[in-house]
């Protein structure tokens, strides 16, 4: 663990996110991640669309 990068050039994110159970077979989560750090990109939106499937 060793030869990290400048600070400058990490990227550090958070991503507080919301799991929504809106039917029995259908979830949704969505979330807005925050950057940290000049090079992150400072506000990212990400959604996830989720299907139960019976086996």
């Amino acid at each position: 663990m060793t030869g990290f990068d400048p600070l400058s050039q990490q990227q550090h994110q958070i991503f507080p996110a919301i799991d929504l159970n809106i039917a029995p077979q259908w979830e949704i989560n969505f979330g807005l991640g925050v950057g940290f750090t000049g090079c992150t990109d400072h506000l990212i939106a990400k959604m996830i669309l989720g299907y139960r499937f019976n086996f």
